[in-house]
């Protein structure tokens, strides 16, 4: 009778709950079961259709909402950082360990992401390469050394055999020499003593870097709309078919429209306010507010430029792979931009970057001896501006123009943006300037799509530590953009970061930002009656790189004052100097 009473229960608990189902199937499509008309389980028939995020393993589904007619499962194959993956199809359930496909020799490899705990193809792992990134073989120092590569040396960013630090100790100079700090047996900071580098003795503000007001301010050269040092005068070499109103507008219009420099890439520089902030001005200031650029008779006795420096850049001399000199290098002409309503200086500087013609080691070294012969003279009197005067009057000239290069803010200030640099190239024929692009400076856009400059420092880390890299020419910056002081080139997953720092250096963003500890301006804009101030980077100051802390000091002309030196000693120290530390850190500096 008891048996009988609990089947009757079952029963009716049974029919209980079918009675439900037909009554309200919504009821049974969370019960976990395949009920009545259920396709699969909780769902289908009098249920919700069955999907692919519903958390229910049914469907024909491999797992849970993935797999049969979902999308794939994942896997340590699908290229996809999923499924509690450290990397991408690696760490975690994947078999394969993420230090293997790193790029980079790791703990118990054979070679790069072979062997130990990485796989081994059937060949085995590649040993004693001179290009596999690794210290193998008989080699002395990654790459480099040993009975089949090429030889290490003092110069490559890498601990090589000997060496007690990178590039120093043993056979490489003595350590001390790369410091911040004046020590050891040096007479300078990181020169003289048992250091490579000789400290100089060269008066730079006579024959380098010449800024004072008695040339740059008060003397007739510089004064007056027809003094040799004048913008106006300068600009009037530009063309023979072209004023000098000519070419300046055709400069200051190259703001006004949006410029397309790189034609191999589809960066483009915008228009920036020169008209608001420039040329209307000047315009009111000569007493022809509103009037059209033709009908403009601009006084160049307003001209809203101050001259900021005369520059002699003798270090940047080149020379073939022979040795055969191709130039002397640079003279230049630093100015500052000025308010034309108030005369104010503006954060807006242009420099005029001449060639120093030269095709021998006797033109090489008269441009070093008439450039040093400047500090003989006892101060920057009538003598000396005559014969600066003489220097810059055989170089300023529209054929030996290399580029114009310009760094503002002021412009951005007006228009929402950063400090911009350009660089432009002038037509002699007709007196036209055209933008072009910056040399070794990447497109802004490649900041924050860093993957292309990642691999380019990786793949070339060797020739950029030694100076040889070129970036490709559809990477190339139109303008460049250096949003803060501390700015620098940083791509993740670079594996030498003396490259990253050599090639951040190089590019103009760079080396006016974090790279060197500059705000900006390497030059700065003056008021009237103050020379124009330097930065750190020219007179010397210590800064740690902004990636790995190593101090790096900076005395850019303590070094071109040391290169002058050798040019003037004789052809053969000039020749010798190719091969030096300061030429080898310096090549392919264009600032």
């Amino acid at each position: 009778m008891k048996k009988l009473s609990i089947f009757l229960s079952l029963s009716l608990l049974i029919l209980l709950i079918n009675a439900c189902c037909s009554i309200s199937p919504r009821s049974c499509c969370d019960n976990g079961k395949l009920d009545k008309k259920e396709i699969t389980v909780d769902c289908g028939g009098k249920c919700d259709d069955c999907t692919c995020d519903d958390d229910i393993h049914n469907q024909g589904e491999e797992k849970t909402d993935c797999g049969g007619p979902c999308p794939p499962c994942p896997t340590c194959d699908d290229g996809i950082q999923n499924q509690e993956e450290t990397g991408i199809d690696c760490g975690g359930p994947c078999a394969l360990l993420c230090q293997c496909i790193d790029g980079e020799p790791g703990p118990g490899e054979l070679s790069i992401d072979c062997g130990g705990p990485c796989p081994t193809p059937p060949g085995g792992c590649p040993t004693g390469n001179c290009n596999d990134g690794v210290m193998n073989g008989t080699e002395e120092g990654v790459d480099c050394g040993g009975n089949d590569c090429r030889p290490c040396t003092c110069y490559d960013g890498q601990l090589t055999a000997g060496e007690s630090d990178i590039d120093c100790g043993g056979p490489c100079a003595p350590c001390h020499c790369f410091n911040c700090d004046q020590d050891g047996d040096e007479t300078g900071v990181n020169c003289g003593g048992s250091c490579e580098e000789s400290c100089s003795t060269t008066n730079i503000d006579m024959a380098l870097m010449i800024r004072d007001l008695d040339v740059v301010e008060r003397s007739d050269e510089a004064r007056l709309s027809n003094g040799k040092f004048h913008i106006r005068t300068l600009f009037s070499r530009f063309s023979p078919t072209q004023d000098a109103k000519g070419v300046m507008l055709s400069l200051l219009s190259t703001w006004r429209q949006v410029q397309r420099p790189n034609r191999s890439a589809s960066f483009t520089v915008p228009a920036r306010p020169i008209d608001d902030l420039i040329i209307d001005k000047w315009k009111t200031r000569d007493g022809q507010s509103g009037v059209s650029d033709v009908a403009w008779n601009m006084n160049f006795d307003n001209a809203p430029f101050r001259l900021l420096a005369i520059v002699n850049r003798l270090d940047l001399h080149q020379r073939d792979s022979a040795g055969n000199v191709l130039n002397a290098g640079e003279g230049r002409f630093v100015f500052g931009l000025l308010d034309p309503s108030n005369g104010s200086p503006l954060q807006f500087t242009i420099i005029l970057e001449y060639k120093l013609p030269a095709s021998s080691e006797a033109e090489l070294k008269s441009w070093a001896d008439r450039w040093k012969t400047l500090e003989d003279f006892p101060s920057f009197n009538q003598a000396y501006i005559n014969a600066l005067s003489d220097i810059t009057d055989d170089f300023a000239t529209c054929e030996n123009l290399n580029q114009m290069r310009t760094n503002e803010i002021s412009l951005g200030l007006l228009s929402g943006s950063a400090w911009e640099l350009r660089e432009l190239h002038i037509n002699c024929g007709t007196g036209s300037f055209e933008e072009v692009t910056r040399k070794r400076n990447p497109d802004q856009s490649f900041v924050t799509n860093s993957a292309e400059i990642r691999d380019f420092i990786n793949n070339n880390a060797e020739d950029i530590v030694i100076g040889n890299e070129a970036l490709p020419d559809d990477m190339l910056a139109g303008n460049v953009l250096t949003p803060t002081p501390s700015f620098f080139w940083n791509p993740a997953g670079v594996t030498n970061n003396l490259a990253r720092h050599r090639l951040s250096l190089n590019t103009c963003n760079g080396c006016h930002g974090g790279e060197s500890d500059t705000d900006f301006t390497q030059v700065k804009p003056r008021q009237a009656n103050q020379p124009a101030r330097l930065a750190s980077f020219l007179t010397g100051g210590c800064v740690t790189d902004p990636v790995d802390g190593t101090p790096r000091f900076f005395s850019d002309l303590e070094n071109r004052a040391v290169i002058l030196e050798e040019l003037t000693a004789s052809p053969a120290a000039a020749a010798a100097i190719n091969t030096g530390r300061i030429l080898a850190k310096r090549r392919n500096r264009t600032h």
